[in-house]
């Protein structure tokens, strides 16, 4: 039996529905991400298992124990919100030990275990600090170590990262994967940020629209996208008009280019999505199919070079590693491209 189980979980706000029939089974231990837009319902999901917003229907278990009904303080659940939500006038410490305070562990007991936690966040000597004294990657630490001191079951985590710079963000992120490792619990993270669920997740939830669109684990999510919002969504992507030549073969024809798409397709006109990444300027080892274009796009973005050319109506772009003493392509230059037709993914 799952750890955490959602079962059709809706949620309505008057007349609009902002959770719809949302189903979601989690392992014990399991790092599981929330992505999607703003407004497509993931941090609804979030508050409805922590206890802050009720069901309009479905059912909330934890460890087997329904909870749809329980007050946040008796689910022993801990959550980490976008805003840190530290209290100012308490110190570090006293931050940490405000739940175990709430559940009346005694004064040895909560002093071991803020220094446990302090020490688990790299905080050791920050005990008498005030949060208007650390810095926001430091203030987030603190609403970690506070959300982890009460040893809650499930471990929810509302964008934590957003306002902190991508630097500290791509470290901070790090540390906290780590951590949820070596303790093991259970833990349902919220972002828009695509790039964190791919880096993070055991597992990801791609939403939109209140509904879970896909459930899949990074790479499943990435190169298999089950429709063409996760697509788009997730990772850059080329899509394509492609005109059904033989419907029998699965062959199309996008700008007079030839695919075969390995199985037969329906008449008429079909879209097509390419990463990227996917497509080589000129041959390459496995590419079946190739044409030619001229670059109308590039951009320098360190260790990648993304090129921009045009195959029929449509601009395709493709990545390119930037390799010392190899100088980018020019605007206006005419190349030669190739891809592999195995990685073209036909959107529902």
């Amino acid at each position: 039996m799952s750890f955490l189980q959602l079962d059709q979980l809706r949620k309505s706000f008057g007349a609009t529905q902002v959770v719809r029939n949302f189903d979601l089974e989690i392992e014990q231990g399991e790092f599981v991400s929330l992505l999607g837009p703003s407004g497509c319902g993931k941090t609804t999901v979030l508050r409805m298992i922590a206890g802050f917003e009720a069901p309009s229907h479905g059912a909330i278990r934890v460890g087997g124990d329904e909870v749809t009904h329980k007050r946040p303080n008796q689910r022993n659940v801990g959550m980490v919100f976008q805003s840190y939500a530290l209290f100012p006038n308490l110190t570090v410490a006293q931050n940490v030990a405000f739940g175990l305070r709430v559940k009346g562990a005694g004064k040895a007991q909560r002093a071991a275990r803020v220094a446990e936690m302090l020490s688990l966040v790299g905080l050791v000597d920050f005990g008498n600090r005030y949060p208007f004294q650390l810095s926001g990657g430091q203030q987030q630490r603190v609403a970690l170590a506070r959300a982890l001191a009460v040893q809650p079951r499930v471990l929810l985590l509302d964008e934590p990262l957003s306002a902190l710079d991508a630097k500290i963000r791509v470290s901070l992120r790090e540390e906290i994967r780590e951590i949820q490792k070596r303790l093991g619990i259970t833990t349902v993270f919220v972002t828009h940020d695509q790039e964190e669920a791919l880096s993070m997740s055991d597992r990801i939830v791609v939403m939109n629209g209140g509904v879970a669109q896909q459930v899949g684990t990074p790479h499943e999510i990435y190169s298999s996208p089950a429709n063409r919002f996760v697509a788009e969504f997730v990772g850059r992507l080329n899509v394509l008009d492609a005109e059904v030549t033989d419907p029998a073969t699965g062959r199309v024809s996008v700008g007079g280019t030839e695919i075969s798409m390995g199985r037969p397709l329906g008449a008429g006109t079909v879209p097509l999505a390419l990463r990227p990444e996917a497509i080589s300027l000129g041959p390459a080892p496995g590419h079946d199919v190739s044409f030619r274009g001229t670059v109308d796009e590039v951009q320098f973005l360190g260790s990648v070079i993304r090129v921009g050319t045009r195959l029929g109506a449509a601009q395709v772009l493709l990545d390119t590693f930037n390799r010392t003493g190899r100088k980018p392509p020019r605007l206006g230059e005419e190349l030669e491209f190739s891809f592999s037709s195995v990685g073209v993914i036909l959107l529902d």
